[in-house]
């Protein structure tokens, strides 16, 4: 069994409501496909958390919690892992990512939750070994893990240590905000951790990257895969050695 990592492990995750969730998906999916396949991504990102070394996770919701619109399943998995111990839930604050954010650091330094890594559920195949390669940095005494993402994003935030200001201001869900992150690190003199980087997926392209992945590599995201596998499209099926129509 692996030894627990001394540190916690955050997701931050919305309601997938049809018309909200996964909008740049909503053209290839349509409202209620791009809901239900976010809802997927948010389960095999949970399902991620709980298979980590991370001495606790910690589901952070916005707008309407799992029990309004995740599967039966689901909603037994995150009553499993509550009994457990292993999982808790808290609402997001208002405001935007970054006060979102420094609302969470807040809470996890008052809960005695330091050092933090946050994720979001952009990410459903990000490797197992990614995410134990950012809680250990941050368990080693890192200020600040950030993982890139392809896109000029970050798919994780760690914290080891509350740092007033460190959120504040920042060009949020932008090709800037690793770089402004990174900039605002240096600037506060923190020590800064760079882990390994992975893929969001927020497009159409995102989304068929992210079947040829599944193809390569048939064991991640489980839910995801059982979910693209079911949709019934040729052309989004994970499953190896089906000749998918060129795009």
């Amino acid at each position: 069994m692996t030894s627990p990592i001394d540190a916690c492990l955050g997701i931050f995750a919305k309601a997938p409501r049809p018309g909200t969730a996964k909008t740049r998906l909503i053209p290839l999916l349509g409202p209620d496909g791009a809901a239900s396949l976010y809802e997927a991504f948010v389960e095999d990102t949970v399902n991620l958390a709980l298979g980590s070394a991370a001495r606790h996770c910690r589901l952070w919701l916005d707008g309407s919690g799992p029990e309004t619109y995740a599967s039966a399943p689901f909603r037994v998995t995150l009553r499993q892992a509550q009994r457990s111990g292993r999982l808790d839930r808290s609402p997001q604050s208002a405001g935007d990512l970054g006060d979102r954010l420094s609302a969470a650091v807040d809470e996890a330094d008052g809960r005695g939750e330091l050092p933090l890594l946050i994720v979001g559920t952009d990410s459903p195949d990000l490797p197992a070994g990614h995410l134990g390669s950012a809680l250990d940095a941050l368990a080693h005494g890192a200020d600040l893990v950030l993982g890139s993402a392809a896109d000029g994003g970050v798919w994780c935030i760690g914290v080891g240590r509350r740092v007033p200001g460190l959120f504040d201001a920042l060009p949020w869900s932008s090709p800037r905000t690793g770089e402004a992150l990174r900039n605002r690190a240096d600037a506060l003199g923190l020590e800064r951790s760079e882990t390994r980087g992975w893929f969001d997926v927020d497009t159409p392209d995102d989304l068929r990257s992210l079947v040829t992945r599944l193809r390569e590599h048939p064991g991640r995201a489980k839910i995801t895969r059982d979910w693209l596998v079911r949709c019934d499209r040729p052309e989004l099926d994970p499953r190896p050695g089906i000749d998918l129509p060129e795009s």
